[in-house]
């Protein structure tokens, strides 16, 4: 009966650590969603594709020309039309456009929490709304010169397809997992606890026993994500290493994600460690005997 209950007691432990590992890791994810980190960094690693950034520039070029047809004007009759069709097509290769999309991203923020989290979202992909009027502006201003005089215009936004459908869809399954992670896990973990230390034969190392395994497993995942490295989780995401949501998300994991991660796991473990040893030698000074 006393070998069943220890065993009983180390099982309740180890899945109570596991749990609590599991919630600390989405809610880091978690809060980089909700704080943006994700969001930009997804974005900004877009724009570097050049598939992407051919695709935005060739969409500008003809809202722009289009606002200029609607209020009558045409570049061609002075002779500037391809001049400024080239301007603004290359405008998305440059730091300026990046720096605008950036400072545009707060209401794209919002919009990712919302859209991953709603429940009867048409499927579809994930796509930002940029505003390129006040750039489009300037460069058809550069070209024209002082010779035409073009009032302001009005572009319309552009959508940036930031994540596929497909890729979307599961996504937001993940996303909802770490989520009733988050919610659950925390609490179940500590319960858990509390079942360890009900059975448990040595109840003064129940506690040092439980921080001694949240620190094992915390390193331990520490190590794990350190070997495995970004490259090789993105190549698990969907479409795998060649995939679009790799190739968006890998420099997000890399540069964010499981920096993030990995540090709150070396900082976990290192005070589960801690306290593990002190609340053994508590456990030694209070002595008493076998229950």
């Amino acid at each position: 009966m006393r070998a069943l209950r220890t065993l009983m007691s180390a099982i309740a432990i180890l899945v109570g650590a596991t749990l609590v590992v599991l919630w600390l890791v989405s809610w880091v994810t978690i809060k980089a969603v909700q704080e943006g980190d994700a969001t930009e960094r997804i974005v900004v690693v877009a724009l570097k594709n050049p598939a992407v950034t051919s695709k935005i520039g060739t969409e500008i070029k003809g809202r722009a020309f289009e606002a200029l047809k609607d209020i009558g004007i045409d570049l061609d009759v002075w002779g500037v039309g391809d001049a400024a069709a080239q301007s603004i097509t290359s405008l998305v290769e440059t730091e300026e456009f990046r720096a605008s999309v950036v400072e545009q991203l707060q209401t794209a923020r919002q919009q990712l929490q919302e859209e991953l989290t709603a429940p009867n979202r048409p499927r579809g992909p994930f796509e930002v709304a940029i505003n390129t009027s006040e750039l489009v502006n300037e460069r058809i201003d550069q070209v024209a010169g002082a010779a035409v005089d073009i009032p302001n215009l009005s572009v319309a936004p552009v959508r940036i397809e930031v994540v596929s459908a497909d890729t979307f869809e599961t996504v937001r399954t993940g996303y909802s997992r770490m989520e009733f992670a988050k919610r659950y896990f925390l609490w179940a973990g500590l319960a858990f606890i509390a079942l360890g230390m009900l059975v448990s034969t040595r109840k003064r190392f129940v506690i040092a026993k439980f921080l001694a395994a949240v620190g094992v497993f915390s390193l331990g995942t520490y190590v794990a994500l350190v070997w495995i490295g970004s490259d090789r989780i993105a190549g698990w995401l969907p479409g795998g290493a060649d995939g679009s949501w790799a190739s968006v998300f890998g420099d997000a994991l890399a540069n964010d994600a499981l920096p993030a991660v990995t540090g709150k796991l070396l900082l976990a473990g290192g005070i589960a460690l801690v306290g593990a040893a002190v609340a053994a030698l508590l456990g030694l000074m209070a002595g008493g005997s076998r229950h």
